[in-house]
């Protein structure tokens, strides 16, 4: 394992999801199924050269399935609010504490997702 902080998380976890229990093969790959360490505070996570929190209270150990629902979560979060309730995206980022260009990103992953490769306007 290349990062000391993943290494923590992982055995503080037992190698298991968190979610739903399910254990994995702990390897350095993307091929094939493997146990994921995800930041709960996204601050900072995308914008790659800025401060991540790695503080072992801001990981949990997740499963492939598990880890990709925790983000759609927050896709669907800034897609509503930006949507169906008119935020701006600098407000959903003072909402959610995260950074513009954060929001900006995700909504804008979300916007493909949901137009077929076509950002909304």
């Amino acid at each position: 394992m290349a990062v000391n902080w993943k290494r923590q998380c992982l055995k503080r976890d037992g190698y298991k999801c968190r979610l739903c229990g399910a254990g994995y093969p702990i390897i350095e790959t993307n091929k094939g199924r493997y146990l994921h360490v995800h930041h709960i505070d996204l601050s900072g996570v995308i914008l790659f050269g800025s401060d991540r929190n790695n503080n072992i209270d801001n990981l949990i150990t997740l499963c492939p399935p598990c880890h990709q629902k925790e983000h759609a979560k927050i896709k669907d979060v800034i897609f509503s609010l930006k949507i169906n309730n008119n935020c701006t995206l600098d407000d959903i980022a003072k909402m959610l504490k995260l950074d513009p260009r954060v929001v900006a990103h995700i909504f804008n992953v979300a916007c493909v997702e949901r137009n077929g490769n076509r950002p909304l306007p």
